[in-house]
């Protein structure tokens, strides 16, 4: 450049400095969402562009876990407990970091952690719960004897409903959980449950069977009532086959059998408590 004053010619320099230019990270390449057996070696890879150049780093959000910072990052030998979403972080101390995700799903032959059955009585509706861990999601199949058989499938759970037992039902069940990495099996006894004794309101006995259930009997002034009382549950019933009333567990011969049941579970070393749980709820019954 020139500058001209008075005639005079003088030369006259200005020299532009350079401006560093900079931009917030982006990520602009991410693993797909990918699924893989258990077991498996797993690589992702993210990268990402900005100036100064970004960071990258990744973290296991669900269960939450930190890896070193890379843009690949290697699992080896994946597990089940491996599975769920990765984040990606891009960072360059100019802006927010960018984020993306990647969901890894990781499959895994059923395990069954819970098998469920209670002991019924004939012609009762007896009910079986099997729970297996899997994914995907398994089938369940369950080996058993007899007709009249209802299976309910949800998802991780499946029960099994069997109704009017009848003697020859009675036995093992087995649950058969499968999907297509593999399968498992378990078995479960279906045992019979004794009902309590019956006995009528007008014979005052009583007896203590095998399954803890108390039958209680007592005179109500009309032969042929009946109430059962169940220790075990702190409750008690009637027996609805014969017509009856609520007069016989109110009875006074009721109650005096029912102290002596207590008396004689105390002299056996037996708890009482249910016992007396149950002489306070019959008026209640």
């Amino acid at each position: 450049h020139v500058h001209r004053q008075q005639g005079v010619t003088e030369p006259f320099f200005r020299q532009d400095t350079p401006r560093t230019q900079i931009f917030p990270p982006k990520i602009y390449d991410i693993s797909a969402d990918i699924t893989v057996n258990e077991g498996s070696n797993v690589s992702l890879i993210c990268t990402a562009s900005g100036k100064p150049e970004p960071s990258i780093s990744w973290r296991h959000i669900t269960p939450s876990g930190e890896y070193d910072s890379s843009e690949y990052l290697n699992i080896t030998g994946i597990t089940r407990d491996q599975s769920g979403d990765y984040e990606c972080s891009a960072l360059n101390d100019i802006a927010f970091p960018d984020t993306k995700t990647v969901r890894v799903t990781v499959n895994f032959a059923p395990s069954i952690h819970e098998m469920k059955s209670h002991g019924v009585g004939l012609g009762r509706t007896a009910l079986l719960r099997c729970e297996a861990a899997a994914v995907p999601v398994p089938i369940f199949e369950w080996i058993i004897k007899g007709q009249g058989i209802d299976i309910k499938n949800l998802s991780s759970r499946s029960v099994l409903t069997v109704n009017n037992m009848t003697e020859d039902r009675y036995g093992n069940y087995t649950c058969v959980a499968t999907n297509k990495i593999g399968s498992a099996n378990a078995s479960v006894p279906l045992i019979r449950k004794y009902l309590p004794p019956v006995l009528t309101c007008g014979l005052p006995e009583w007896r203590i069977d095998s399954a803890g259930l108390i039958g209680v009997g007592g005179g109500g002034g009309g032969g042929g009532r009946v109430c059962v009382v169940d220790v075990s549950r702190g409750a008690c019933a009637f027996v609805p086959f014969i017509p009856c009333s609520l007069s016989c567990l109110r009875s006074l011969d009721c109650l005096i059998v029912f102290i002596r049941m207590a008396v004689m579970s105390h002299s056996k070393g037996r708890s009482t408590t249910n016992l007396l749980h149950t002489l306070t709820s019959l008026t209640h019954c």
